[in-house]
């Protein structure tokens, strides 16, 4: 069976959406994490939470851009995910994306209206993590005056 299947054979018995484990990760949260488009759309056609946060305040949509999964993060998105919400280091998912070297998210992200000036734990707007950790050389500017971000 593929994890479409099983998901869909497991919400059809009655399994909830949003069931969590110890780490109060969801069934979202594991998809994007591991990047099963499907698996996430048959969760959002079950009225997933999109902005479930696990205990390290982390939500399905940083785990699709920490591991690369562009159609994960992008479904999401769609559905309407928060681009604001902080994990326990008041990293934001543009943080992720700057500090993973994402320039496609980082592009997706501030069109989904992410905060570009939104400050982390160590006290970095995403504007100057990405100067600091100038992970791609793509980036070529975030302008945290006019909020935006230019990419080459």
């Amino acid at each position: 069976h593929t994890h479409t299947q099983i998901a869909g054979g497991l919400l059809a018995a009655g399994a909830q959406a949003d069931e969590r484990d110890h780490s109060q990760d969801t069934a979202l949260h594991l998809a994007s994490l591991y990047g099963h488009a499907d698996v996430i759309q048959k969760l959002l056609a079950a009225h997933a939470e999109v902005d479930a946060r696990n205990l390290d305040n982390i939500t399905a949509l940083h785990n699709a851009i920490a591991f690369a999964h562009t159609q994960a993060a992008a479904l999401l998105l769609d559905a309407g995910a928060d681009t604001n919400i902080a994990d326990a280091e008041g990293n934001t998912p543009l943080h992720t994306a700057i500090m993973v070297g994402r320039v496609d998210m980082v592009s997706c992200l501030l069109a989904h209206e992410a905060d570009c000036m939104r400050v982390n734990a160590a006290g970095l707007s995403a504007y100057k993590s990405a100067r600091l950790h100038n992970t791609n050389p793509q980036v070529t500017r975030i302008d945290g005056r006019k909020r935006v971000c230019e990419c080459a």
